[in-house]
């Protein structure tokens, strides 16, 4: 076939997105033999993918900016396709394109207290509020969210209140006219996008996040003395009840077993006073001798700490898929987590689970593993399976199918 497609790699890796991008990017230059890669790049993100083998366009051009709504449009123009690792791209893209929608969280009623939309609107720029000025200008005064956008959204939600709210409905709203296939990655998020958007639902498909193999590891290793947790700051993680459930462990237990978080506040919809009370909460005296709090570091390091976790505990509220669940199954640490739809789906119950939200539970959970009460041999084994469910190589076909079918429907 030998078609040029074009891929949107200005997500910074160290995000959820940008990790999925690259992964992507990855692995389609290596199993797909028949088309030719390209991918868009900026100051921050190019370095990732010098050793692929990909052609790197290095254009500079900020997300969101108007440069980014005029100039992509004419640069991707000469591809046979573009790739999108998230819903946002140029309305004015005219080539086909394929768009991932990886959760409904920026519109839905579900999520709303989890955002603080004056924290995120702070962080757009001068340019990126005028690109956002353009497609509210352009596209809500045309009677988008009447005409295209959901009947059960409209009635629920007041976009009238955020600006900012607005426009990423009506980017979503575009991006599901535009595209000619929508990839999202869990039957969650699917079912989402079918309860609130079902007239555009031959668009779209269910394709897992997938890991490298170099975090599958079939040897288990010697736990060492510390609980793990992996999860950005932002209120969804629910970073808190973990903390205060730790800190009801009884005192030697907490001597003994460390808690440490893996984080990042970069890209969190976190506003500062919660990420204020988040470093407040673990770094008095006392408690810094117990909860450690890294961030950014290789996945050398982080497949290090999963291997040697004594126990991986994720508190999320919500997500779309949860990376660190897999990959801590695939590493053969076990997994106690919130007892969300999500985790259900994505670890087929190979875990240890607790009501989501509930202190209490998590602490006597997490007493219970301490004290060897949990039969975890058959979970951590069963868990393993399923996470080779979620290998590169049983993925990677599913998206170069994805890729040709678009491409010879032109």
């Amino acid at each position: 076939m030998n078609k040029k497609i074009c891929i949107d790699g200005r997500r910074d890796i160290y995000s959820g997105i940008g990790r999925v991008s690259y992964n992507l990017i990855k692995y389609l230059s290596i199993f797909d033999n028949h088309n030719k890669y390209f991918i868009l790049t900026n100051e921050d993100t190019y370095k990732y993918y010098l050793n692929l083998d990909v052609k790197i366009l290095n254009i500079n051009i900020p997300l969101f900016s108007l440069k980014d709504l005029f100039e992509i449009p004419s640069l991707v123009d000469e591809f046979s396709l573009f790739i999108s690792p998230q819903f946002y791209t140029s309305p004015l893209v005219k080539i086909p394109t394929i768009r991932f929608i990886h959760d409904l969280n920026l519109i839905s009623p579900v999520h709303q207290h989890f955002l603080d939309f004056n924290e995120i609107t702070r962080r757009f720029s001068g340019d990126s509020i005028r690109n956002m000025e353009y497609i509210l200008t352009n596209y809500q005064n045309k009677g988008y969210f009447d005409k295209f956008g959901s009947r059960q959204l409209n009635e629920e939600m007041d976009f009238n209140k955020y600006s900012l709210q607005n426009y990423l409905y009506i980017t979503m709203i575009l991006a599901l006219i535009n595209s000619r296939k929508i990839i999202t990655v869990s039957n969650t998020s699917l079912n989402e996008l079918k309860k609130y958007f079902p007239q555009y639902q031959e668009k779209y498909t269910i394709i897992y996040n997938f890991l490298e193999n170099k975090f599958y590891n079939q040897n288990s290793f010697a736990k060492l003395d510390f609980i793990l947790n992996v999860a950005k700051l932002d209120p969804r993680k629910n970073h808190f009840i973990l903390i205060n459930a730790y800190k009801k462990l009884p005192e030697n237990l907490r001597k003994s077993y460390k808690l440490i978080i893996i984080g990042n506040h970069k890209f969190s919809s976190a506003n500062q006073e919660y990420l204020k009370n988040f470093f407040s909460c673990i770094s008095s005296n006392y408690w810094k001798k117990y909860i450690i709090y890294k961030e950014n570091i290789t996945d050398e390091e982080l497949i290090n700490l999963y291997r040697e976790a004594r126990f991986v505990v994720s508190s999320s509220l919500v997500e779309g898929f949860c990376f660190p669940l897999v990959e801590a199954m695939a590493n053969k640490t076990l997994v106690l987590c919130s007892d969300i739809d999500i985790n259900r789906e994505i670890t087929q119950e190979s875990c240890v689970f607790f009501k989501s939200n509930d202190i209490n539970e998590l602490t006597d959970m997490m007493l219970k593993i301490l004290k060897n009460k949990i039969h975890e041999h058959n979970i951590i084994e069963k868990a393993y399976e399923v996470s080779e469910n979620y290998s590169v190589n049983r993925l990677i076909y599913h998206y170069i199918d994805i890729i040709n079918e678009v491409i010879e429907n032109k």
